[in-house]
């Protein structure tokens, strides 16, 4: 990696609690996002509701488990480098793709279930899962490896059970 510049350091500095509340902000977007989804297609029986919460729970935890990962790594180590500054950027674009890409395995066009887009969409959501949890196992290894003498034992183990997990 290369030295940064005193201004470039200046800079994640000054900007950091603006990518705390840009990250809080895109993820309570990514939520009611599918929360609007809910509202947008009113079911047609008590079966559809049950089956319309039951799908918002499941992108819901979801994200709540990634915004949880994410928080709890971030107290741990700060935005002080632009690399890290930029991975942050792309698991927020990550994190707005996610309410999308399951809209469209879960409520899409009838026509298109079981077909190409269907098959388009499901390695599409596949692939922004796969790209959070290796963002967040990344996160968790600089944890360790930039904290782990600092911080207490059972949070280490924590974190090296999460880079393993994600």
């Amino acid at each position: 990696m290369s030295k940064q510049t005193e201004e470039e350091q200046k800079l994640l500095r000054k900007e950091m609690p603006e990518v705390e509340r840009l990250t809080d902000l895109i993820f309570g977007l990514a939520l009611s996002i599918g929360a609007l989804v809910l509202i947008s297609q009113p079911p047609q029986d008590s079966v559809g509701i049950l089956a319309d919460v039951v799908i918002f729970s499941y992108s819901f935890f979801i994200l709540v488990t990634v915004w949880t990962h994410y928080t709890v790594t971030l107290t741990y180590i700060r935005i002080e480098t632009l690399s890290i500054l930029r991975l942050n950027f792309i698991l927020l674009f990550l994190v707005a793709l996610e309410p999308y890409f399951f809209f469209l395995l879960t409520s899409g066009p009838k026509e298109f279930i079981g077909g190409a887009i269907d098959d388009i969409a499901s390695m599409l959501y596949a692939i922004d899962l796969a790209a959070l949890m290796a963002i967040l196992a990344y996160f968790s290894d600089l944890v360790i490896k930039k904290e782990g003498r600092k911080i207490h034992k059972e949070e280490v183990t924590r974190h090296d059970v999460d880079r393993i997990v994600y």
